[in-house]
């Protein structure tokens, strides 16, 4: 598969298949892609007060995705992994995976051991792992005004027999 950063900026922008979204191009490497995405506030009738949500999506060369808030570090967070200082990266083994959602602060979007349909795959577009941010934002903001998640919520942390948490929510469920 291939990735094309400008003409996918591009369609985000335009098309409106997401309201409210702008993309564009910050980083074009054969390392890495950095896509500089701004989010405007949801609807005030629904979400009165929210703040626009600026955040920046890294695409590595394997398709790994990682988005990540800029300035964001003044707002708590729930769901955010926190990022790793300096002498952290030094310490870390580069010939092992590198944790870029824990070096970056990068957004905690899906629990990894969730089943498929909870998961989100580049099959499934850069449009819906855009929404997934957006609403990722949007509850995070709901959080901090509410001290609730507005969904249900995957504990983390994995199970003591490693099986995934179970989704308790029938809508979620897989068929």
């Amino acid at each position: 598969m291939k990735f094309d950063p400008d003409g996918c900026s591009s369609w985000l922008t335009n098309s409106g298949v997401i309201s409210g979204i702008t993309v564009t191009v910050a980083v074009n490497d054969p390392r890495l892609t950095v896509l500089d995405v701004r989010f405007d506030p949801p609807p005030a009738d629904h979400l009165p007060g929210y703040p626009s949500e600026h955040v920046r999506v890294s695409v590595l060369p394997n398709l790994r995705v990682v988005a990540v808030p800029v300035d964001g570090d003044d707002r708590a967070w729930l769901h955010r992994y926190s990022r790793w200082r300096i002498e952290q990266i030094l310490r870390h083994d580069i010939a092992l995976s590198f944790p870029w959602e824990q070096v970056l602060g990068a957004l905690c979007l899906w629990y990894p051991l969730d089943p498929a349909p909870l998961l989100w795959r580049w099959k499934d577009g850069i449009d819906a792992y855009m929404l997934i941010v957006q609403r990722h934002l949007w509850s995070e903001e709901y959080w901090r005004r509410h001290g609730n998640w507005p969904a249900e919520d995957t504990p983390h942390g994995e199970r003591f027999d490693g099986k995934p948490h179970p989704v308790l929510a029938p809508i979620l469920r897989s068929a």
